[in-house]
């Protein structure tokens, strides 16, 4: 089976100066469970930056080594291709809430990824029975649970 994600002697800095990751070399695989814990300011939202490709195609910085998602090399996939396949929730869900209503925040994913209305309708309407949501409720009056649930789902 395909690695998920391969870090070979992946290092990162934002200025040249200062290493955030330092010659990181890791396989995550299907199908099991992996775990990415440290002190603050260890590198860990580093580490996801580049797995989902903010760095280095938003938020840019000095990046070496090779990092792979699903035998491709992430340098070589715009950040619309890898959002397909990567998502990230933050520890906080109300900091990546932007909309008021729980169709509309569903939604949002759809859009940013061109998907035309019937397909956005089509998704809204299976993640909202999935996660047994009304997708008329209001984001903000979600429990803390339901937050984040709605908010990791990708398209």
């Amino acid at each position: 089976m395909n690695k998920a994600i391969e870090f070979k002697n992946v290092s990162f800095s934002y200025d040249d100066k200062n290493l955030i990751l330092d010659d990181v070399n890791c396989e995550i695989e299907y199908q099991k469970l992996t775990l990415l814990a440290g002190h603050s300011g260890c590198g860990k939202s580093t580490f996801l930056s580049i797995i989902s490709g903010i760095i280095p195609n938003i938020n840019y910085g000095i990046l070496k080594g090779e990092v792979f998602l699903n035998d491709k090399d992430i340098k070589e996939q715009k950040v619309s291709q890898i959002c397909r396949q990567v998502g990230v929730v933050l520890q906080n869900a109300d900091e990546q809430i932007v909309q008021k209503y729980v169709e509309d925040e569903v939604a949002f994913g759809c859009e940013n990824l061109g998907f035309n209305t019937d397909k956005i309708k089509r998704q809204v309407d299976l993640v909202c029975k999935l996660l047994d949501l009304d997708k008329n409720a209001e984001c903000r009056k979600l429990s803390g649970g339901q937050n984040r649930d709605s908010s990791s789902l990708l398209p």
